[in-house]
């Protein structure tokens, strides 16, 4: 599906995409600011989800490639034995919010930057 033909259209979708609220991205492509409109606006116009729809599988596929190339090098450095432990955590945290791991915080009593040496190793063997 083309970009569409209404700009307002268009920059709604846009904006709904990139993490604005409906509102937000209502009154963003000039519309006068009211929630019940706001709410209802999708409703109305079938074809905006179906282009949301378009928008997000497009910056999915990026993201991925996006995404794996980040844990590559976050992973490097985490198990990178020359660099400090602190460094090595903080990448082990940066990549769990990365890849939304829930588990790191089930498995340890601790944020990925407080975990001991033991849990730290544990973690990296496990995640291999």
């Amino acid at each position: 599906m083309p970009q569409l033909k209404n700009k307002r259209h268009e920059i709604y979708c846009q904006a709904v995409v990139s993490g604005k609220t409906t509102y937000e991205a209502y009154v963003d492509a000039g519309y006068k600011p009211n929630p019940s409109n706001a709410s209802n606006f999708k409703k109305k116009h079938p074809n905006i989800e179906e282009r949301i729809n378009e928008l997000l599988k497009m910056a999915e596929t990026d993201a991925v490639a996006k995404r794996k190339e980040c844990c590559a090098i976050l992973t490097e450095v985490i198990r990178d034995v020359t660099k400090s432990d602190t460094i090595r955590r903080k990448n082990i945290e940066t990549l769990s919010k990365l890849l939304n791991w829930e588990k790191i915080q089930i498995e340890t009593s601790n944020k990925p930057s407080e975990m001991t040496d033991e849990e730290l190793e544990r973690f990296l063997k496990d995640n291999e």
